[in-house]
Formats: structure tokens, sequence, C-alpha cells
């Protein structure tokens, strides 16, 4: 696997009446065509898995997509940047078998659609893939930090999973393919 190059960006949150608190964002770009490929074949394959019973108001695969391919490389990346994060920049003397994919799905979409507030708690991390995003679509936005990921393609960034997001309504033209997952650890 290539080595990749882990960006951060922090947020001081808090006022007089609270300690200040620092969150931070990673991101890392992905450079693996092939891999965007599949995923986007397999996310167009499931179609709408979960109908609207989650957060998400667009089309949602399955929950454990990490066997199917693209989907099987990608779950490879992501454990093993989560390992650099937790074990590089939180210090944490965390073996590469404590961290565990909890699930993987893929999203695709179309203008307008949604996915309401939420977070990912009791996971440890949350993350966002985006391929291929339209021009001028919506990001994730993160209400606390009033921050916005901007959908890039190839851009993975992963946050804490407490952290509350959603993506609001924008029209754009054509499809918005992201893949999420969550990660915990449990040692």
């Amino acid at each position: 696997m290539k080595e990749l190059k882990v960006n951060q960006i922090s947020f001081k949150i808090g006022d007089h009446l609270h300690n200040n608190m620092i969150r931070t964002l990673y991101s890392v770009m992905i450079d693996d065509e092939d891999m965007n490929k599949k995923m986007i074949e397999q996310i167009n394959l499931q179609g709408d898995q979960q109908e609207p019973k989650t957060s998400v108001k667009g089309q949602m695969t399955t929950w454990e997509m990490w066997t199917y391919p693209g989907f099987d490389i990608f779950a490879k990346y992501y454990v093993n940047i989560a390992h650099y994060i937790v074990n590089e920049k939180y210090k944490f003397d965390c073996k590469f078998e404590h961290i565990k994919l909890s699930c993987l799905w893929g999203t695709k979409y179309k203008s307008g659609e949604i996915a309401t507030e939420h977070d990912h708690w009791p996971a440890t991390f949350g993350c966002v893939y985006y391929i291929n995003p339209p021009k001028d679509c919506t990001g994730l936005y993160f209400r606390e930090l009033d921050y916005t990921i901007k959908p890039v393609h190839g851009q993975l960034t992963i946050f804490d999973a407490y952290l509350r997001h959603e993506v609001p309504s924008k029209p754009f033209k054509g499809n918005r393919y992201c893949v999420s997952g969550n990660i915990t650890i449990d040692g």
C-alpha cells in the first residue's frame, strides 16, 4: 500500500463557561481509480437497501460492504490510516488488531437529497470519502464546528464519531457518490 500523507485541521471550541476543546479532522488523498470504479459499480448494483430508515435520504447500500469489490481495498486504507492517527497523532499505543471496522457503506445522492443530522457514536471514528463529486454538490456539514467538508474526488476525511454532522439540501447536476464507515477501537 502506498504511503499516504495525513493532513489535519483543528478547531478550538468553547466559551468562557466551558474549557476550550480541540476537535480535529484528518484528511488523506487516495489515488486508486480502479477501487473507485468498483465501488461506484457496487453502489449502483446494490440500489437502495435502507429505504428511508436511516439519516441518509438518498440511495444507500447495506452496512457491511467490506467484502465487495473496491470496498475491500478501501477498508484496508481506512483501517491503516485510523491506526496511524491513533498511534501517531493521539500518541496511543494501539495494536493493529484492536482497530475494528464495524460498518462500511456507500451512498448515491441526487440533487436536493440530504442526510439529517446524526453522529456515529459509539464508534471511535467515522469517515467520508468522495468519488467524482459533481461540481457544486453539497458537502458534509459539522454544526458544532461550523465547518463543511467540501467534496473532493479521492479525499478521505476521518473524524471523531461523536461529532454530529449532516448533508444539507442543495441542487446540483449528476450523482454524489460517497463511502462512509465506522471504526471502533477495542483495546
